[in-house]
């Protein structure tokens, strides 16, 4: 008579991956390993991702007005100001927190085409300003000199940083992501 192992190797039907028997569970009609082992999620509501869109209405302490060229929110509490612009606003540099601008298109991409598109600095100053949203666009010219005279689309994530000169009332670039 052969010998028949209880440690015979067997392939899971749900991964594909070898296991012993012995240590297969059954699950739905399937074997599977046991790290395999599935159990129903506590809800059926979607804990949405990455491109998911609320279905939730504004929130009450929102700030946002199309009116306002430049409106801030605060309301995060992360002690730093979200500037909403239009093609027209000035992006403003706050004293009260650290050298770091947070900007996003009003509801769509922004093109700025103010004259400054950033605030009057002081000689020596940086500033980083990083987009958060929707995109916005700086242009060379009106206040800043961009690297290569071209203008610099800023996506969601990007961060562009400069230096103020009060010789030529400019912001110099100094470096760029994305």
């Amino acid at each position: 008579m052969p010998h028949i192992s209880r440690y015979k190797k067997r392939t899971s039907d749900r991964s594909g991956f070898d296991g012993f028997e012995v240590g297969m569970v059954k699950q739905g009609g399937y074997r599977v390993l046991p790290d395999e082992f599935d159990t129903p999620p506590p809800s059926k509501l979607s804990m949405g991702g990455e491109g998911s869109i609320s279905a939730g209405q504004t929130r009450d302490n929102s700030r946002f007005d199309l009116s306002v060229a430049v409106s801030t929110d605060t309301a995060s509490g992360l002690g730093y100001t979200t500037q909403y612009l239009t093609t027209a606003s000035t992006i403003q540099l706050s004293a009260t927190t650290f050298p770091v601008a947070f900007v996003t298109g009003s509801t769509q991409s922004v093109v700025l085409n103010s004259d400054p598109q950033v605030a009057l600095g002081l000689q020596g100053q940086t500033l980083a300003i990083q987009c958060i949203d929707s995109s916005v666009t700086l242009v060379h010219g009106n206040g800043l000199n961009l690297m290569g005279s071209s203008n610099f689309v800023m996506q969601s994530g990007s961060v562009i940083t400069m230096i103020y000169a009060t010789g030529g009332t400019v912001w110099w670039e100094t470096s760029r992501s994305r």
